[in-house]
């Protein structure tokens, strides 16, 4: 399509580590479903993808940005960070380091997003998990969302919808952001320019 077909264009970043689960969780929304096959496209070793999606009436394009690997090394730049619309920390609920360390992500992206009211969500991953596999019960995860102004979902990557609902309702959460007026100063803008490449555009959060 071209890109005057879009309204708005919003940036989502995933955080999480490596074993949260959180690149399968992408690959999974943008193949509708299907867990393998995604084709990446990695911009200064950020991994980003694109889904077009409607969203109360408005035709938007949701940049979906993966650490790709660097949460190894805590080695995360302010180009990733900027210009963000809302982000999504993934926890796998078989493993409480991969949950404790949310709190760390969490500081880190409110030490490069200035934006003071970006949506931020918090879903665990419990794809193939057994009761007695279970190390982060859901109550645990909830209660600790809503002490920090979040919301919090669960995910099965086997399970469509409950991988398409996270991302809608991040999408929801920017929207609401974005119509609320007055806008904070800091909130980066989403409209779409229609004399920019949305894919060139993208790109370029890395430079």
């Amino acid at each position: 399509m071209a890109t005057s077909s879009y309204n708005q264009l919003f940036k989502i970043l995933l955080l999480g580590e490596a074993s949260s689960g959180k690149t399968q969780l992408l690959s999974t929304y943008i193949n509708d479903g299907k867990t393998t096959g995604a084709d990446n496209t990695t911009v200064g070793g950020i991994d980003f993808k694109v889904k077009p999606i409607e969203l109360d009436g408005k035709r938007i394009k949701l940049h979906l940005w993966d650490t790709a690997g660097l949460e190894r090394f805590r080695s995360m730049t302010s180009s990733f960070y900027r210009g963000a619309h809302g982000i999504i920390m993934v926890f796998d609920v078989k493993d409480e380091l991969s949950f404790n360390s949310i709190q760390y992500w969490m500081k880190e992206a409110d030490e490069h997003v200035k934006n003071p009211n970006i949506p931020k969500i918090v879903v665990g991953n419990v794809t193939g998990c057994y009761d007695y596999e279970r190390q982060v019960q859901t109550d645990k995860a909830t209660q600790f969302a809503e002490s920090e102004q979040m919301s919090y979902l669960e995910y099965d990557l086997k399970v469509k919808n409950s991988v398409d609902k996270v991302f809608i309702n991040m999408a929801h959460s920017v929207m609401e952001m974005v119509n609320k007026k007055p806008n904070h100063p800091r909130e980066p803008n989403t409209n779409v320019d229609p004399n920019v490449n949305l894919d060139e555009a993208g790109g370029k959060c890395c430079n």
